[in-house]
């Protein structure tokens, strides 16, 4: 605690040491990791005008500093000046021309500005050295996506999903390709596939079981998440999910406890604790139900 208080103390000195620097224009030096801390104190703050000029002043002071270049970048294309942040990439591609990090902000900064050819590309470039290839196969798929080219994202979501089951980002964004293509065989297969080869696999039952529940396949999605809790008695997800299935099924006890042991799992949860309310309302258990509306922050009027 009292090193969490130092820490804050310490940074509001530097804060202020830099704020009078600027006032008084004059020079004072400071290392990397300092103006790296000024920058993420001020876009913390959502200052991002000041957080620019400690990058701008930064590198005057440590030209060559890939870290800052990046966050220059990144600051400008958050702001949608994306003509500079390129221009500060392609200055940091000079240096630093197969630097992951690098490639992989010029491509989410192509996405954010509509370049999804571009951005596909970066990404490409990256993944054969990509530690969270997960993550780079699903920003693939997320441009081809927004291109329209479902078929082809769900190809990278599938891809995603073999390096990391538990990417649920690419489980829904595949549910949706799966609705926009009509390819719910091929997307269920491909699961049931893994679960051949793994019965106890888990987190794929559980993807099974978010597939079926976008289907509408109730009963099918209940049989999975609870294969899942069956492999993984602590799976707090899993328990959630069955219970979203079993309220569609109007079975409100059984989804009511099934509730409770996520809640049991996952702790604490708003969004957890309105469902435990919508099962006691189905219930009729309506004092029961408004204890949890409240826990949730639901407002009743």
């Amino acid at each position: 605690m009292a090193g969490n208080t130092d820490n804050r103390a310490e940074l509001r000195e530097t804060v202020n040491m830099f704020e009078q620097m600027m006032e008084e224009d004059r020079f004072s030096f400071f290392n990397e990791q300092t103006f790296e801390k000024l920058i993420e104190h001020y876009l913390q703050e959502n200052l991002n005008e000041k957080a620019l000029k400690v990058c701008e002043v930064a590198l005057q002071q440590h030209p060559y500093s890939l870290e800052i270049l990046l966050q220059k970048a990144n600051i400008l294309s958050l702001t949608g000046n994306y003509e500079k942040a390129f221009r500060v990439i392609s200055k940091a591609e000079t240096l630093y021309p197969y630097d992951t990090e690098l490639l992989l902000l010029k491509g989410n900064m192509h996405a954010m500005a509509g370049n999804y050819k571009e951005a596909i590309d970066s990404f490409e470039t990256v993944l054969p050295n990509a530690q969270e290839k997960d993550e780079i196969l699903y920003n693939i798929g997320f441009a081809y996506q927004t291109m329209g080219k479902s078929e082809l994202a769900s190809k990278y979501y599938m891809e995603a999903l073999k390096h990391n089951m538990a990417n649920e980002d690419a489980v829904y964004e595949l549910a949706f390709c799966m609705e926009m293509t009509d390819k719910k065989e091929k997307v269920i297969a491909f699961f049931e596939k893994i679960i051949d080869e793994d019965p106890y696999a888990a987190m794929a039952w559980y993807n099974l079981g978010i597939i079926y529940n976008k289907l509408g396949e109730f009963k099918k999605a209940q049989n999975a998440f609870e294969y899942a809790t069956f492999i993984d008695p602590h799976f707090g997800e899993a328990f959630f999910g069955r219970g979203n299935a079993l309220m569609n099924t109007e079975d409100y006890q059984e989804a009511y406890q099934s509730f409770k042991q996520s809640l049991e799992f996952e702790g604490p949860d708003a969004e957890l604790y309105c469902h435990l309310g919508a099962a006691c309302e189905k219930m009729q258990d309506y004092p029961q139900a408004l204890q949890f509306y409240k826990l949730s922050g639901y407002a009743l009027y």
